[in-house]
């Protein structure tokens, strides 16, 4: 594996690996399928111990990065990064803390118009092209009605 992790250090190790191993998902530095190293290898490349690995993985598992398979051909693999994991870890979110509909509507505010800009520093005109052509099929599908 070619991801040189640090030795993990702060208060509480197990975020300091936790951060490690997302930061290297995140980065394609670990790519979807591809298997991290045993918990004894990151216990020497981390410098933390046994049950301070498994709760680091145990954490990066629930974010639905990674999963662990148990046999022949088991270990830790890093999942593919889908949308899904970013609808369930907000909705999650959302059911565990006290937010009002104003609060979501400010987010969303906040979100789409971050989403519009960036779609606006990336557009091409392939896409401008597609758009077109989805507003023609827009046009005369509601022009049956």
């Amino acid at each position: 594996m070619d991801v040189p992790f640090k030795p993990a250090k702060g208060i509480k190790l197990f975020q300091d690996i936790v951060e490690q191993i997302q930061d290297a998902i995140f980065t394609n530095r670990l790519i979807a399928g591809q298997k991290l190293p045993s918990e004894r290898k990151l216990e020497k490349m981390f410098q933390a111990s046994r049950p301070t690995i498994r709760e680091a993985i145990r954490v990066i598992e629930d974010r639905g990065l990674i999963h662990t398979r148990i046999g022949k051909k088991g270990g830790i693999i890093v999942n593919s990064k889908t949308n899904n994991l970013l609808f369930d870890n907000f909705y999650l979110l959302i059911r565990s803390q006290n937010f009002s509909i104003n609060d979501l509507a400010e987010f969303r505010e906040k979100i789409e118009g971050e989403v519009v800009q960036t779609a606006a520093e990336k557009f091409n005109d392939l896409d401008i092209h597609q758009l077109k052509k989805v507003l023609e099929d827009v046009k005369k599908y509601s022009s049956r009605k």
